[in-house]
């Protein structure tokens, strides 16, 4: 069976629904625009100026959009005791697995389960990262990542891996080496990155 990828279209220029990396690259356009000086300004506007605009889709790309939200130490409620219409709007769109039983409760061999579909004693990650006796998630051992890939998804991983040594490298967010932290998300089959944790 050939699995084609589905189509790749560029929505970041929908005024209805900015994506957040438009706001973000706008808001820090206009703050470099006050800070800079006028030369670096006009070299940075005449690279921008090749590229051509995208261009909205008519309709939404093939193919269904996966999102995991795992969080640690949450509690399972079937009505929230508080506000939190995010969640409330994607859970009706959604799957919830009300019935199901945890493989281990630790964060990382949890998470390896998770990612891997494979049991602690073939993830080889059997206690949290953070113990000199606990190796790195082999780069053997397929992810959720490669598989999402195979079938044509660009897979992006955000927030807490929490699988690798050398991506919990340092106590400050703003400290974090994302460009080697993004290459090391690659060889787990992510094809994007963003978090510390």
């Amino acid at each position: 069976m050939q699995t084609t990828k589905p189509e790749v279209v560029d929505v970041s220029n929908d005024p209805q629904n900015p994506s957040r990396r438009n706001l973000l690259t706008s808001g820090a356009a206009a703050l470099g625009a006050t800070l800079l000086p006028a030369g670096i300004q006009n070299a940075d506007a005449q690279s921008h100026s090749d590229k051509p605009d995208p261009v909205a889709p008519n309709s939404p790309p093939a193919g269904y959009n996966i999102l995991f939200v795992l969080v640690d130490q949450e509690h399972f409620f079937p009505k929230w005791p508080m506000p939190v219409p995010a969640r409330e709007a994607i859970k009706k769109k959604a799957i919830t697995f009300t019935n199901h039983q945890a493989a281990t409760m630790q964060c990382s061999s949890a998470r390896s389960v998770i990612y891997t579909g494979q049991h602690i004693q073939h993830s080889g990650i059997f206690d949290n990262l953070n113990f000199l006796w606990q190796p790195d998630l082999s780069l053997k051992v397929k992810t959720i990542g490669h598989r999402l890939q195979e079938l044509g998804y660009h897979s992006a991983y955000q927030g807490k891996w929490h699988l690798s040594a050398n991506m919990d490298t340092v106590k400050k967010a703003y400290d974090a080496p994302m460009d080697t932290y993004r290459k090391i998300i690659k060889s787990y089959g992510f094809d994007d990155f963003l978090g510390v944790g």
